[in-house]
């Protein structure tokens, strides 16, 4: 066995290092891949060709100064964009690494790439946040402190080969100090909960659901990351989430004035947070608690009709409420959060006065004159049968329900285009302009009517229990008033999403899994829930009571798990020697030497006990061993025996 030179441990150190600090950037989204690819790359090459020291050092100025400019370049981009100053440090620091890649020999520049690594990546894990960022940057963390210390050998003996055993102590300590870190998370105590404090105030949202419909884009996000992930807080709630869920609405804001192109809110008055409901729920109330992923909406989601409801003060600061049951955060910001709800399903909506003003009757029945007096509306409304003169609401919504279900068609996504083009020409688009078209339809007939925005359905996991709610379940539909409230409709033909590929769905089902476990036990984990879990230790099962988690722990999987763990230690060190290879104790020969042996014997090859090591080696004739490895066994031997 050939121990690697310190050079070689280098340079594969300054590899990992510079990869892992790359897809750390990649998979967080704060570095355009091109931009890393496009500079190591171009390294690499200017660093394999013979050139002249002039000529290179020239290049190198060159692209060196072409990285900082882009680089700075795309991060004020980023930030004007995002208005998150964490994308405008990633490509700054991912221009350090490039500089550093330039001159990989020169030992002065090496702390440019310890701190142009270590930087982006601590930013990969602030801009980004999820559970692989996570784990990337404990990989990276192990790499880096290799990388250090191959550093600190190959400035004094860059030529000397690497001990024997030299990365066992290492890999012993790393995985010593991962478990003592594992133990003081989990048993002592944390009072501050830390949130990331780049987000600024003002960043866009990169979600479906925005708040606001523009009939000018393309509509909600295809996109499949996770807006909302829904946690029942009891067996029966489970139960219920698993088989409605697929089907529950999850209201956002109440848009009232549309202007042809952009619908707006106009009644923005808004009120502290109380909730008085007069008599009791018709059915039984569910409880859930719901995790908002981060965004920048003030709008807060919930669904069916709201009966209470607990926000964290220290994200949302005093939430308001208005007529239209609209509840917002008073403090925006780019913030991941939790809240519960208690709600009835129900597609009935109740909030504030029982009858409308004035002001408010007339602003859910107006349609815009520029628009109601074109042809084309006049046409399309007519198309449509009439209804009669005194016709009873739920007659109206079954005749646009059944005039949309039999001419038009539902799609997740599509390409820009008019009202008129889709009621006339194209007859397909998404909910967006189905709930327009049915609002305005609605006051027309003198029914008042306005557009909801929110979230339609998920995604069960079967794996974490809780719904899943993506960006692509960003949803519009119609709210209608009547005497006993606002009543719910929903005039888009639904579209099922059918999964292409079985295993991409499966792969859905763990990352999600993944996510949520990760954030509800590490991102979340507090006080509360480390008291939780040093009082109900040593039980049987894992419950849920009284909306307390309570963990329990089978102590037979305890007793299972343990007793593998020792027979797998036991097994290592009695045959291969894993603690103790390399180490000699008295007469004790290196472990290198002993597979050496074991080959000889198998070649025929055996020591007599009058032989030297010497002597043995040189009658060693075959032509299976190399002549100049038995000279470099018997060269590491007589060091490692006799050497003080």
């Amino acid at each position: 066995m050939i121990r690697p030179a310190i050079r070689h441990y280098h340079r594969v150190t300054i590899i990992s290092v510079v990869g892992l600090s790359a897809l750390m950037g990649f998979n967080s989204g704060i570095v355009p891949p091109w931009l890393t690819l496009a500079f190591v790359s171009l390294a690499v090459l200017l660093r394999g060709r013979n050139l002249s020291p002039r000529l290179f050092r020239t290049l190198a100025a060159i692209v060196t100064f072409l990285n900082l400019g882009m680089s700075v370049f795309v991060g004020a981009t980023a930030y004007k964009e995002t208005q998150d100053i964490v994308f405008f440090f990633g490509p700054l620091f991912n221009a350090i690494v490039a500089v550093a890649l330039l001159f990989p020999v020169d030992r002065k520049l090496d702390w440019k790439l310890c701190v142009g690594t270590l930087m982006l990546a601590v930013t990969a894990v602030i801009g980004g946040g999820e559970v692989s960022d996570h784990l990337l940057f404990i990989a990276f963390c192990a790499a880096f402190v290799f990388y250090l210390n191959s550093s600190y050998f190959s400035e004094r003996e860059p030529h000397e080969r690497i001990p024997e055993g030299y990365f066992r102590p290492f890999l012993l300590c790393l995985l010593a100090g991962w478990s003592f870190g594992i133990f003081i998370f989990v048993f002592f105590p944390r009072t501050i909960q830390w949130s990331n404090p780049f987000g600024l105030r003002d960043r866009q949202t990169l979600t479906g659901y925005s708040g606001g419909l523009s009939l000018n884009g393309t509509g909600p996000s295809p996109s499949s990351a996770l807006a909302l992930v829904v946690e029942p807080l009891d067996s029966a709630d489970r139960n219920w989430l698993a088989v409605n869920g697929q089907d529950l609405y999850f209201r956002g804001n109440v848009l009232d004035r549309f202007d042809g192109l952009k619908w707006h809110q106009t009644f923005t008055a808004a009120e502290p947070l109380r909730i008085h409901r007069v008599g009791r729920p018709r059915t039984r109330l569910h409880g859930i608690k719901i995790y908002r992923e981060p965004h920048s909406n003030q709008w807060i989601v919930y669904p069916g009709q709201l009966w209470g409801i607990e926000l964290p003060y220290r994200t949302t600061g005093r939430a308001l409420i208005d007529e239209s049951g609209n509840v917002l955060r008073a403090v925006p910001g780019y913030f991941r959060y939790s809240y519960q709800v208690d709600f009835e399903e129900t597609p009935l909506h109740y909030f504030g006065r029982p009858e409308l003003s004035d002001d408010e009757e007339e602003a859910y029945k107006e349609v815009p004159e520029t628009f109601a007096a074109r042809p084309f509306f006049t046409k399309w409304l007519n198309s449509m049968d009439k209804p009669k003169a005194k016709a009873e609401l739920n007659d109206l919504l079954l005749i646009l329900a059944k005039h949309f279900q039999k001419n038009y068609k539902a799609v997740l996504a599509g390409e820009a285009k008019t009202l008129e083009s889709f009621l006339t020409d194209k007859r397909e688009g998404h909910c967006e302009y189905f709930a327009t078209a049915a609002t305005l339809a609605l006051r027309s007939w003198g029914v008042p009517a306005r557009v909801v925005l929110g979230f339609r359905g998920g995604q069960f996991n079967r794996l974490s229990q809780v719904l899943e709610v993506r960006d692509q379940n960003a949803h519009a539909w119609v709210e209608v008033f009547t005497v006993n409230g606002w009543l719910r409709f929903d005039p888009t033909p639904l579209v099922r999403r059918i999964p292409q590929f079985a295993w991409l769905e499966e792969f859905e089902l763990w990352s999600g899994a993944a996510k949520y476990w990760f954030s509800r036990y590490v991102v979340d984990y507090n006080t509360r829930t480390q008291t939780e879990l040093l009082i109900n230790i040593g039980k049987s099962s894992l419950v849920q009571e009284s909306r307390k988690l309570r963990l329990h722990v089978e102590w037979r999987w305890v007793f299972l798990i343990v007793a593998l763990a020792a027979s797998a230690i036991w097994w290592l060190q009695r045959k291969k020697g894993f603690f103790t290879r390399g180490r000699r104790k008295g007469n004790q020969l290196p472990g290198y030497y002993v597979e050496f042996q074991r080959k000889l014997r198998r070649l025929g090859f055996y020591r007599m006990p009058h032989e030297t090591y010497r002597v043995f080696h040189q009658r060693i004739a075959h032509p299976d061993i190399a002549p100049s490895l038995v000279a470099e066994t018997d060269k590491r031997l007589e060091k490692d025996l006799y050497a003080a």
